[in-house]
């Protein structure tokens, strides 16, 4: 784990700008990961986890902006975005729904490597700034919410021996789910 202890900046060696960077870099990467990922998972009939992708993607990029906003507001810093994992987000493809089982244990991997990052930012941030601690706390929270849910589907679909009917009844349960829970609208007009 990082050591962030220096009394030139509340305990940190590490930029807490950086930092910043960091988060709203993975959550923009976490939004175009999300949004192509949706688009395979309807590509492939999987609708029930296109909209959970598509309701992902949202999210992710609704917390970036308000983590912007907060960080601009409490201590003058524009967070600047690096291109190279917002490239691999947007190329990401999947060759088929057999490989559902791989992609939702990449899925869980990919945010609880955010999960650390963000766990790491939330330390830091309780020297700099408390609007800025709690928004991080918030978006941790949604990570770990995540991560337990995407884990639960994948522990109910192991019971089933990933088969073809107990992977169209959960994406089926997780389209009506995201059909009464969502404030997105999903059709095209």
């Amino acid at each position: 784990m990082p050591d962030y202890r220096n009394p030139q900046m509340g305990g940190q060696t590490k930029d807490f700008d950086q930092m910043m960077d960091e988060i709203c870099t993975i959550l923009t990467e976490g939004s175009l990961w999300h949004e192509r990922a949706a688009m395979y998972m309807n590509e492939y009939g999987l609708r029930g986890f296109g909209r959970m992708h598509c309701h992902n993607s949202k999210h992710d990029h609704k917390k970036k902006l308000c983590l912007e906003k907060i960080l601009v507001d409490r201590i003058d810093h524009i967070p600047m975005l690096h291109a190279d994992g917002i490239v691999k987000a947007m190329s990401y493809s999947m060759n088929g729904g057999a490989q559902l089982k791989e992609h939702l244990k990449m899925y869980v991997n990919r945010e609880k490597e955010f999960e650390r990052c963000l766990i790491d930012a939330v330390r830091a941030s309780v020297t700099v700034d408390m609007d800025i601690y709690k928004e991080l706390c918030c978006i941790l929270s949604g990570v770990q919410e995540e991560i337990f849910r995407v884990k639960q589907v994948s522990e109910r679909l192991d019971l089933g021996g990933w088969n073809g009917h107990d992977i169209a009844r959960v994406s089926k349960d997780l389209h009506k789910h995201h059909e009464d829970h969502d404030d997105m609208d999903y059709t095209l007009s």
